[in-house]
């Protein structure tokens, strides 16, 4: 009877050392949380959106002013000479068909015939229709041969939607090298646009 209760004693000081050591370990789970990636917001009073970005990323609108927002995505990285360094896109252009009769799959086509111009070697691939914040838009992917040597193939993508009688053209193009790595984060980007009303 003795051993009973010393085995009973010895089996609930095992399993009050495991309770304990196992909300300790959940406790120290909980407190490591997942880092928030700090973002800056753009917003264009002009065009009524918004849209968020890694505040790493540098706005280098000045190099291209036609353009609404220039993303350069990896400012500290150097790449060989003639490598086109990441980068996102978003322009903005006024319809010049009657905004009512505008048709995104017109819009899609002017589009990819003027890539085709600029380069005989661009190749479109994953087309798709989805939606940007309730707004329809029109989603493929390219990629593009090196057209002189020493210069490299760049791949990416492009949104095109139709909103309040304008165009809007969000793109993304990197390296190959780089493009796996950014692809993502730039797609989360473009479904970060949102419409101010």
């Amino acid at each position: 009877m003795k051993f009973m209760s010393i085995l009973f004693c010895a089996m609930v000081i095992i399993a009050s050392a495991l309770l304990t050591s196992s909300a300790s370990i959940a406790e120290e789970k909980s407190s490591k949380t997942i880092p928030v990636e700090k973002t800056r917001k753009y917003e264009s009073d002009k065009y009524k959106f918004s849209i968020e970005y890694p505040a790493h990323w540098e706005d280098q609108r000045a190099k291209a002013p036609k353009a609404e927002l220039y993303l350069l995505m990896e400012p500290g990285v150097t790449l060989a000479p003639m490598h086109i360094p990441a980068y996102m896109l978003l322009t903005v252009s006024k319809i010049k068909a009657d905004a009512e009769k505008a048709k995104l799959a017109d819009t899609v086509k002017t589009l990819k015939d003027a890539l085709k111009k600029r380069s005989a070697e661009i190749v479109f691939a994953d087309e798709k229709e989805t939606e940007i914040d309730g707004i329809a838009a029109s989603y493929f992917s390219f990629s593009k041969n090196a057209i002189a040597k020493g210069a490299s193939e760049t791949q990416g993508f492009y949104y095109c939607m139709l909103n309040g009688g304008n165009t809007y053209i969000l793109s993304f193009s990197a390296d190959p090298s780089r493009h796996d790595k950014l692809v993502e984060a730039a797609d989360k980007v473009c479904q970060s646009l949102k419409w101010l009303k």
